[in-house]
């Protein structure tokens, strides 16, 4: 009798999102809406793809991202998206999990 084999994924789940967003938009709404949406578009749409990942959902500042995960691959994705946030000097949280 055949057993029943199991297919593994290795995942890793991003959470992102903007450091004192709120006191940022109070000083400046418009200014931080446009950069925000910028980088969003320029930086993390295409550097989450890039590494082969995509996009789960959006909040107002951060976003949840899945990527099946080849690790020197992501690593170095993550390490170019970290350098253009802070190119942009918005201080950003961001948490990567792996998970099986």
């Amino acid at each position: 009798m055949p057993l029943n084999v199991t297919e593994r994924k290795l995942t890793a789940i991003m959470i992102a999102d903007i450091v004192g967003f709120s006191r940022i938009m109070e000083r400046n709404e418009v200014r931080t809406f446009e950069r925000l949406r910028a980088l969003r578009e320029e930086v993390t749409h295409l550097q989450v793809d890039s590494a082969g990942g995509r996009i789960i959902t959006t909040t107002g500042d951060g976003f949840l991202a899945e990527f099946s995960v080849l690790f020197p691959q992501f690593r170095r994705e993550l390490q170019f998206n970290e350098n253009c946030f802070n190119a942009s000097r918005i201080a950003k949280r961001m948490t990567v999990c792996g998970c099986e």
